[in-house]
């Protein structure tokens, strides 16, 4: 998307799907009858953690001391993926302070 282009990402709807298909699901949307696609959607695959392996402090429950955040946990946003990082390290902080005392 650009002043320069008349391109534009159609959020929301990222996928892996063969090229025909992607045309044929956007020409069911009501002004994209006659779109044309000229970079096909793509998507990747992440390895991530059971849900379950994890406390609530995202600290592994299979190692102690060690906490996860982002994609790992299975996490796709930017936003998500910062307030775990902020949130593990809040505990992961909270964590060493009383292993001090």
């Amino acid at each position: 998307e650009s002043l320069n282009s008349n391109e534009f990402y159609p959020n929301g709807i990222s996928n892996s799907l063969p090229l025909e298909i992607q045309i044929k699901i956007l020409r069911t949307l009501k002004g994209l009858e006659n779109v044309n696609i000229t970079r096909p959607g793509y998507s990747i695959e992440y390895k991530y953690l059971i849900g379950n392996h994890l406390k609530y402090s995202l600290e592994s429950k299979i190692i102690s001391n060690l906490f996860f955040a982002g994609q790992i946990n299975g996490t796709t946003g930017y936003e998500e993926a910062a307030a775990q990082g902020l949130i593990a390290g809040i505990n992961a902080s909270l964590k060493s302070k009383n292993k001090k005392k």
